[in-house]
């Protein structure tokens, strides 16, 4: 027979917490309360438990793929040694010594700005090259014929400007002696050699730059912000377009705009859509239109050139994060390396075609007697022939 765990009266039950009873219970309005423990099984596995597994396991792989290899070298280094030495004497060659693991952590930081001294080696040279007016203007002629000859040399420029020719062309360079070394960055880490520390490292300007971008790469959110906005205002038109809403005059103009950018056209230039229309109405496909070329025999002029196809049409959305991108992204600005003169200004180099004015910034180095870091931006090209947009 069934028998109740545990009979208690219900002035006992009225002190204790209030229990839920079932509602045949309350029908009945017994005096007596049937109390059935129970006992809730705790789950093994949890997100927090996996979470701590899985933190732990890999702090000790960590450690032991680190910390445990580089003590089992320890231990190598330290058993090979010749038979007449004894124990204290088996010590590693400072050849053979290890290069201690640097861990990074923490981002990087710049130094405190310093500046040169009168006893510097650097500000001697300086005061060796200030009242040289003739090496002033070796500088000066070297830095242009390095940025015309670069230019001449580059096929890019060579439709553009035509024959260049590196004597011709004016220039204005000044030259600057700097009053301090360039920043110097470091970044904070964990060293793990023969003991463990916690020390910083210097890093070089340029990968301070490379990380920063990386970090915080504000044009590509740019470019994305445009492409996104793009995306967003297209699809608004579609759904008004759907429920017959009314379209405001400057999204009918981007989308005629953005319609004749998207419609494919045949190599000859003549629209895609069109040409398909006629060759519906006519019944016999009219034969391939050859170009004439003068001079050239008749055998030829029967020869029909392969149609090509045209090419896919490109994403707007695509078009404008290239263009953004393009508009946003700026080169490094790096300092001049320490113990150089800076020579900036403007040159001038004349092709046949056009002419070119560029924004040079170069660092000369007087130990060395040559340029040792060349930025340049080009200015403006301008033709040598300028024809009235308006017509004659």
């Amino acid at each position: 027979m069934y028998k109740p765990s545990i009979l208690r009266p219900a002035l006992h039950v009225a002190r204790q917490t209030p229990i839920r009873v079932s509602r045949p219970f309350i029908r009945h309005a017994s005096t007596e309360v049937k109390v059935q423990r129970v006992r809730f099984k705790k789950r093994m596995f949890t997100r927090v438990t996996l979470a701590s597994l899985c933190l732990y396991s890999a702090a000790y792989y960590t450690y032991f793929q680190i910390i445990g290899r580089q003590l089992d070298r320890l231990d190598e280094g330290e058993g090979v040694a010749n038979p007449g030495r004894g124990p204290a004497d088996s010590t590693l060659d400072e050849d053979d010594e290890l290069e201690p693991i640097f861990i990074p952590l923490g981002l990087t930081k710049a130094r405190p700005k310093t500046y040169y001294k009168g006893s510097d080696p650097e500000w001697q040279e300086f005061r060796k090259l200030a009242p040289d007016q003739k090496k002033h203007a070796r500088m000066r002629d070297q830095l242009v014929t390095i940025v015309r000859t670069q230019i001449a040399n580059d096929k890019r420029f060579k439709p553009r400007m035509g024959d260049i020719n590196i004597t011709l062309g004016a220039h204005w360079l000044d030259i600057t002696f700097p009053d301090g070394p360039p920043t110097e960055y470091e970044r904070s880490g964990i060293e793990i050699g023969d003991h463990i520390a916690w020390t910083a490292r210097p890093v070089s300007e340029l990968n301070y730059h490379r990380l920063n971008r990386a970090l915080y790469p504000s044009a590509v959110f740019s470019s994305v912000l445009a492409s996104s906005k793009y995306l967003v205002d297209r699809q608004t038109q579609m759904v008004k377009r759907f429920f017959n809403l009314p379209v405001s005059e400057e999204q009918q103009k981007q989308q005629y705009r953005n319609s004749i950018l998207r419609k494919p056209t045949t190599p000859t230039g003549i629209d895609s859509n069109a040409d398909a229309d006629a060759t519906q109405r006519s019944s016999v496909p009219p034969p391939p239109q050859v170009p004439q070329v003068p001079g050239s025999n008749p055998q030829e002029k029967n020869v029909a050139f392969p149609d090509f196809s045209p090419a896919p049409p490109k994403s707007m959305a695509l078009s404008i994060f290239a263009s953004t991108l393009a508009k946003n992204w700026q080169a490094f600005k790096l300092e001049p390396p320490r113990g150089t003169v800076v020579v900036s200004g403007l040159i001038e180099i004349k092709g046949s075609k056009a002419r070119m004015t560029m924004d040079v910034n170069a660092a000369y180095d007087p130990k060395q007697d040559k340029f040792v870091m060349l930025q340049g931006a080009i200015r403006r090209i301008q033709d040598m022939s300028q024809r009235p947009k308006g017509g004659n």
